[in-house]
């Protein structure tokens, strides 16, 4: 009996040791929860109080529209039904106005009735048929008037879509980077441009810019690889289309391309200029990863032309670890003369690749393609600049956050100054201000 006595005094002492810690535990979870809720509470109190100076100015906008409305009839409001949280159908309103940022002041009425936040996932407009299996927890939220979509949207880059960016958002979200997502959203807005319908091609000088999203992009390349005889496919950014104006023969090549793609934040500007928007910003860095992921897919040989030497080989080295099954079929660096290129055209076709990456600079490049091509046996001739430079990791690339806001140009200005500063301080306003002396001229003629 005295045993089981002592047995069982040792285990109420066992059992208290082991209960005294989950008491410390509860009571600082308690105070975690505690601190988390006052917390919360004074972001709501700080995201009403931005709602209401917002509000202040909405309705002064709306008075403005209410004399509007009895001199002219207009109404005030223009309704739309969206996805809500938990994707409850809930009708919003905007300011019957074109101006984007006037007509979004009557969205802070919404955070302040609690159907918006001030950040949160893109407002959508409902549409049941649009929901797909497996998409619940990307509705968990509540709209944001200030999203990740509206910013990678005007410039252009929300290549993953709108659900993957919602979800992106939602796993990464915090109070930082939602102010950080309200001080992107200023310059989102400058670039920010939308249409009912957008042209299949844009013309910027006479050349015909592909306007496409960047999986129609890779689903032409597809097509082109099966079924085409053989295409070339070039990029243009400002910089390019500064050249033209002094290099006739490159001005002519573009001309005579049919596959053009529009790559940085200022031909986006400039589109938006001519009033033909783009659909996405088709870069080669960003598009390199999905045609990678395409060439896997149907088995195509890729081949990397150009960069200096070494190169070449470390850009498939990286490519070939992050793809798996990628069939880089052999690399060249870009300093061989001329009589080298007869050898380095028979590696190539000994190669039997599909797809020629060609990166030996603009407008060089472009040239060497269209000299060379028929020589070549390859489906698909891409110049692709400094593509393998990004990719070898020779050189950084932007943060995602600056790519997000067009500030990628700045970026490489501060990574080669001595190198870029022309090519961005003053070749891209003076790029900016030929579009604006083009479409001048085009519309004294009627052409736009």
């Amino acid at each position: 009996m005295g045993r089981d006595l002592r047995e069982l005094e040792k285990l109420e002492k066992k059992f208290n040791r082991k209960q005294k810690p989950n008491i410390a535990v509860n009571i600082q979870s308690k105070i975690i929860s505690t601190g988390l809720f006052i917390i919360s509470l004074f972001i709501k109190i700080i995201e009403i109080i931005i709602s209401i100076i917002f509000v202040i100015f909405a309705v002064v906008v709306h008075f403005a529209l209410l004399i509007r409305k009895i001199f002219t009839g207009k109404p005030i409001l223009a309704r739309k039904l969206i996805f809500g949280k938990k994707a409850i159908p809930t009708q919003i309103a905007y300011f019957n106005l074109k101006n984007q940022l006037l007509r979004n002041l009557a969205l802070f009425y919404y955070v302040i009735l609690g159907k918006l936040s001030l950040t949160g996932i893109g407002i959508r407009e409902y549409n049941a048929e649009k929901r797909i299996i497996g998409d619940s927890y990307a509705y968990s939220q509540k709209p944001g008037i200030f999203n990740l979509w509206y910013i990678r949207e005007s410039s252009r880059t929300g290549y993953e879509g709108k659900l993957d960016t919602d979800l992106e958002y939602i796993y990464t979200r915090g109070y930082l980077k939602d102010f950080l997502l309200i001080l992107k959203t200023l310059p989102a807005m400058v670039y920010n441009s939308k249409k009912d319908s957008y042209p299949s091609k844009i013309n910027m000088f006479g050349i015909k810019l592909l306007n496409k999203r960047m999986r129609e992009a890779i689903t032409l390349i597809e097509r082109l690889v099966k079924y085409s005889r053989q295409e070339k496919i070039f990029f243009v950014n400002p910089d390019c289309l500064n050249k033209i104006f002094k290099d006739k023969t490159y001005y002519r090549i573009l001309k005579e391309t049919e596959y053009i793609f529009p790559d940085g934040i200022g031909i986006n500007i400039a589109a938006k200029m001519l009033n033909n928007p783009l659909l996405e910003n088709l870069n080669g860095t960003d598009m390199l990863p999905y045609l990678c992921e395409n060439a896997v897919k149907n088995r195509f040989r890729i081949f990397l032309l150009g960069a200096q030497p070494g190169v070449a080989e470390k850009a498939k080295a990286n490519l070939i670890k992050k793809f798996n099954g990628l069939q880089i079929s052999g690399t060249q660096h870009g300093y061989f003369g001329k009589e080298e290129e007869q050898k380095v055209i028979e590696k190539i076709n000994k190669s039997k690749t599909d797809i020629l990456l060609v990166a030996l600079g603009v407008p060089k490049q472009e040239k060497w393609i269209c000299g060379n091509l028929s020589k070549l046996q390859v489906k698909v001739a891409m110049g692709v600049g400094g593509l393998f430079d990004f990719y070898s990791g020779k050189i950084k690339r932007a943060p995602r956050w600056m790519r997000e806001v067009g500030l990628e140009w700045l970026y490489r200005v501060l990574q080669e100054p001595k190198r870029m500063w022309r090519r961005y301080i003053i070749g891209n306003p003076l790029f900016l201000l030929r579009v604006i002396k083009w479409k001048m001229a085009k519309q004294n003629i009627g052409e736009l």
